[in-house]
């Protein structure tokens, strides 16, 4: 098989991607917020070791006591993982 130069594709790792997820949830959440449910889904795309996911982070919806946001990641034009998270307010 000829050499491409290219690095090879890796599976992702599902804690990497849940870390990655948790983190970009809660940003978007605010300290003021606790997650309360979150699921994770992971593409079946392999991806490129060095490349870093592109996040897209959306509210889907806010209340006064819930938030439900989700997002999605994407390396290489292929959809790596999708999260969503519900957050409750923290009561002060």
């Amino acid at each position: 098989m000829p050499k491409t130069g290219l690095a090879p594709k890796v599976p992702a790792d599902p804690r990497e991607l849940a870390g990655m997820a948790l983190t970009a949830l809660q940003t978007e959440a605010g300290d003021n917020r606790r997650l309360v449910s979150f699921s994770l889904e992971i593409g079946v795309g392999r991806r490129e070791p060095e490349a870093t996911p592109l996040l897209s982070v959306r509210r889907d919806r806010t209340t006064s006591t819930l938030s439900f946001i989700s997002l999605e990641a994407r390396a290489g034009g292929e959809l790596l993982f999708a999260a969503r998270g519900v957050f409750s307010a923290i009561p002060a």
